[in-house]
């Protein structure tokens, strides 16, 4: 899939919150580093601190796919500052938000 500059769909996203949103496609979401503005390019730049897993923590909102470790943070690999996951999703709005912590919950309440 051609990701261009941070531009990437919401990865994983179940049917029930695409049809709440009102859309059948993958919804596009702007996402940079709230410190500096960089934008992740799809590239798989994070590594899980248990299981040494690489992964796109945009990919899994912030979830490691190998053993499911939730990370809270997310470390910008420009700059190496440290931000709130959520914060890097630049034009979500409260609504959506909530429903991705929501589906955050229910994926790490089936391990």
């Amino acid at each position: 899939m051609f990701q261009l500059f941070g531009r990437r769909p919401i990865y994983g996203a179940p049917p029930e919150l695409r049809m709440a949103i009102g859309c059948t496609m993958y919804m596009e979401v702007n996402i940079a580093c709230p410190k500096c503005a960089w934008e992740p390019d799809g590239r798989p730049y994070w590594h899980c601190d248990r299981c040494h897993a690489r992964f796109d923590t945009f990919e899994t909102t912030a979830i490691c796919p190998n053993c499911r470790k939730q990370f809270h943070d997310t470390q910008c690999i420009a700059c190496s500052e440290h931000s709130p996951h959520l914060d890097w999703y630049r034009n979500l709005d409260t609504w959506l938000r909530d429903q991705l912590a929501k589906i955050r919950e229910r994926v790490l309440a089936n391990e």
